[in-house]
């Protein structure tokens, strides 16, 4: 979405091959200068700055979150979540429609027929601006082959092009890799994870002992909200394990092998509720088994009360 608006004003032709389709937001502020009102304010009002900073967090972090569950009496499952996240859709649908012109073929094609924010939620306040070119074609639908000429779609058509770009994406579900991690019994982090990596609040693991890791499974932010502050969190918690070894004099910080299974276990059974682990959608966020393993599905303020202070119980440590 970042790649398209940017060269379509340049290419004589520009074709999209696009294989799902994702919810988009439009904010008005989006790429818009900072007032200088708002400069002053937070330059020279005490605390506005920190009232601020709390509202774009709440507004962009927990705020949505209640409505990311599942409610089992919805009548509607494979569209929404709830009422509150059918009212997402309904205001989004409403705005796409409205950057298409009322389009239906670009709509089908644009519009997903999934909840809102089942999928990383896209913003680009000329994504639709851009798909009403007359330069530019969105095919929908998987790549069936590359060729001399071109690229071949899931349909036999082949697209003759000069450039191809590629917006593919990464492997999310392989942490660490391609590094080679090996435990206290010799075990190799990347066989015994596979993509299906699990961690104590996503930071340590049993057999691994003094090895912490920031940003690692279960840990980014889908809901929205700050990886600052995540890393903060995580950072905070690490510090004060370390502080401990060094204040008691120990040579080894291990995490027990139950309080990781039963975080794990929460885990899992708090993101089956949640909006990310919905049956109609393949993401990143899962790995090739369905589970979810990359975004936490925790509140904020919830991860920060987990994280404040370790629970020195949770480990083995050793002279």
């Amino acid at each position: 979405m970042q790649i398209v608006p940017e060269i379509a004003p340049q290419a004589e032709t520009l074709t999209v091959f696009q294989r799902t389709r994702h919810w988009i937001r439009f904010l008005d502020d989006y790429h818009r200068q900072v007032s200088s009102g708002k400069k002053w304010l937070l330059s020279h009002v005490p605390y506005y700055r920190n009232w601020y900073r709390f509202k774009l967090f709440w507004v962009y972090g927990d705020g949505i979150w209640e409505s990311l569950h599942r409610d089992p009496a919805w009548p509607h499952p494979a569209r929404s979540m709830n009422a509150e996240n059918d009212r997402h859709r309904q205001l989004l649908v409403q705005n796409l429609t409205e950057a298409l012109d009322s389009d239906a073929d670009l709509m089908a094609k644009v519009i997903p027929d999934y909840p809102p924010f089942a999928k990383r939620m896209l913003i680009d306040n000329h994504w639709c601006k851009t798909l009403k070119r007359n330069n530019v074609e969105l095919v929908t639908g998987p790549v069936k082959k590359i060729t001399r000429k071109g690229i071949v779609d899931s349909q036999d058509t082949e697209h003759s092009v000069d450039v191809i770009i590629y917006a593919t994406g990464f492997e999310a579900t392989y942490f660490l890799k391609p590094m080679d991690i090996r435990g206290r019994s010799g075990q190799s982090l990347t066989a015994l994870w596979g993509d299906d990596a699990r961690m104590h609040l996503g930071m340590t693991l049993p057999d691994f002992p003094n090895f912490f890791v920031l940003y690692g499974p279960n840990t980014n932010l889908a809901h929205g909200g700050s990886h600052i502050f995540h890393v903060e969190c995580q950072s905070q918690y690490i510090a004060k394990c370390i502080t401990h070894m060094i204040g008691k004099n120990y040579r080894e910080i291990e995490v027990r092998r139950e309080p990781y299974e039963d975080y794990n276990r929460r885990l899992d059974e708090k993101h089956a509720q949640l909006v990310w682990s919905h049956p109609g959608v393949d993401s990143w966020y899962k790995n090739s088994r369905g589970r979810v393993v990359s975004v936490s599905p925790w509140r904020l303020v919830d991860y920060f009360h987990m994280t404040r202070e370790p629970d020195l119980g949770d480990f083995n440590l050793a002279r």
